[in-house]
């Protein structure tokens, strides 16, 4: 179930209908969605509301591109044959060339419908590679940047594509970029544990610079953290 006043604040907002109108900025929104999930527009709408200009791509099963007619439109829709798909499925398909090559701009906005948009993305981190809300281990090393609500470079992921191992494609597909990304050093922008906790929140973070949340159903950060994003 979602957070309280993450529900409260996405109502207020409303589900829509939002027009996107892309402006060839180079930067675009994407989700992957096969659920017709009653907060999937909401989402969406927080999203292309703090981005104006931006393309928007809905990866989605047939009843997710229903269920968003009229609440969306201007968009780039995607067809999923499946009605649902599992972790390990998402993840192979961030994971391939095929995901990659449809998206025709550089700056890619992942997110996912459990997560909450409050702000735009700063040019500031336009120059990372891949950037999101620090998880897993918090080791300066070892740590993982979230793939749900996350800033990627599209040329830079083709470049990560071709590093993965069998063994990387068995890991969800934020592990595996970071992995291949950090042990590939100089040749990938990666940002640091503050630069990470400045741009996103998962279950921490800066509430006065990030954009956003992730995890909204999972509970991962404290309520005085959410109710400090969402002012």
């Amino acid at each position: 179930m979602i957070d309280a006043q993450v529900g409260a604040w996405l109502l207020r907002g409303g589900p829509g209908p939002v027009a996107v109108r892309p402006d060839e900025n180079d930067r675009a929104l994407v989700i992957v969605e096969t659920r017709p999930v009653f907060w999937l527009p909401f989402v969406i709408a927080s999203a292309v509301r703090a981005h104006p200009g931006w393309a928007l791509y809905v990866y989605g099963s047939p009843a997710v591109h229903a269920m968003l007619d009229g609440a969306v439109t201007g968009h780039t829709r995607v067809t999923l044959d499946c009605a649902t798909m599992t972790s390990a499925q998402y993840s192979h398909l961030l994971m391939s060339d095929d995901f990659w090559a449809v998206i025709r701009e550089e700056h890619v906005l992942v997110f996912q419908t459990d997560s909450a948009i409050v702000r735009p993305v700063p040019d500031a981190a336009l120059r990372w590679d891949y950037i999101g809300a620090l998880c897993g281990e918090l080791h300066p090393d070892r740590f993982v940047m979230n793939g749900g609500l996350s800033l990627r470079r599209r040329s830079a992921m083709l470049r990560a594509i071709a590093l993965l191992t069998d063994g990387d494609r068995d890991a969800p597909e934020d592990v595996a970029f970071c992995r291949v990304m950090r042990a590939a050093g100089a040749n990938f922008a990666l940002p640091s544990m503050a630069e990470c906790d400045a741009f996103a929140v998962e279950s921490q973070g800066d509430p006065s610079t990030a954009i956003g949340l992730h995890g909204t159903d999972k509970y991962y950060a404290p309520p005085a953290l959410v109710r400090a994003l969402l002012l």
